[in-house]
């Protein structure tokens, strides 16, 4: 990852730039951390799944976002970023007038719904991006209220869902692989009925 100038006194100072030009980055001790591509795959499981949201009826297009929706979130580690860019966030229906002038959902808002992180291709656990969506930002979104937490992992071929948050993380953890069909605890969500295998290999198709 590459840091980019100019350097803010707070995050507060960067939240109250207006918005510019779109680009993925985090904010870390007064700079943006930008973000480099995804990979084609996570970019066809994230609009898959937005699609899937949107066309089955379960949110209208304005509240399933990929990509472009900015969380604030409280540091948890010293190394923690204060904001995050997740790759798939439902919103609430009051988040639509509240970031109308900027996408970013701050501290002082209501949390999401929902975040899904797609975990990008690493060597071993040990790397960084599976760390960071593995045990930090479970903490991080915890901590932020937000209900629920997907992590969709297309290498090790897991869907991994964690609500109940709490201070210290989310209180239950389900596993889903293969043909497992991913239950969420949203009411919003109680019919959805796609196996971690349709959500992690979406060309072939939803059955």
């Amino acid at each position: 990852m590459t840091q980019t100038k100019p350097k803010y006194r707070s995050v507060e100072d960067y939240l109250n730039e207006p918005p510019g030009e779109f680009e993925r980055a985090e904010y870390f001790e007064g700079e943006l951390i930008k973000m480099p591509p995804e990979s084609g795959k996570n970019v066809r499981i994230a609009t898959a799944l937005q699609l899937h949201l949107i066309f089955k009826g379960f949110f209208p297009f304005t509240q399933v976002v990929t990509g472009a929706c900015e969380i604030q979130v409280e540091r948890f580690h010293q190394d923690d970023k204060e904001t995050r860019m997740p790759d798939l966030t439902i919103i609430r229906s009051e988040h639509i007038a509240l970031t109308d002038r900027r996408f970013t959902i701050r501290l002082s808002m209501p949390s999401p719904l929902l975040i899904a992180e797609i975990v990008s291709p690493y060597a071993s656990q040990k790397e960084r991006n599976y760390q960071e969506d593995y045990i930090r930002k479970p903490y991080q979104y915890a901590m932020r209220g937000i209900p629920e937490y997907w992590i969709i992992d297309p290498q090790s071929e897991m869907v991994t869902v964690q609500d109940g948050p709490q201070d210290g993380g989310y209180n239950l953890t389900q596993e889903y692989v293969g043909s497992d069909r991913v239950r969420s605890q949203l009411p919003e969500l109680k019919e959805l009925q796609l196996t971690a295998q349709q959500i992690l290999n979406p060309e072939g198709g939803e059955g």
